[in-house]
């Protein structure tokens, strides 16, 4: 079952593994520092093509990544978008 608090620390740690602030992330994301903010802090529930986006950036699994998954099948977490 898809899992909101989850997925938002899961962007949060993601995120500080890379070593990248918001706006850093959001840039090589495709969006913008305000709405990586938004959906790390739960206030706007990302798209899925902003979901898809942010997965690949990570490496990682969408359903890892929204809670549905404890295990991430995807390789590891790069935070360049390589898979």
């Amino acid at each position: 079952m898809y899992n909101p608090e989850l997925m938002q620390q899961r962007l949060v740690d993601l995120r500080r593994q890379a070593g990248l602030s918001q706006r850093q992330a959001g840039q090589r994301i495709g969006i913008s520092q305000p709405t990586l903010y938004f959906i790390e802090t739960g206030r706007r529930n990302p798209m899925l093509n902003t979901l898809d986006c942010i997965a690949d950036f990570y490496g990682v699994s969408l359903d890892w990544l929204c809670g549905r998954a404890e295990e991430n099948p995807a390789p590891a977490a790069t935070g360049n978008g390589d898979k």
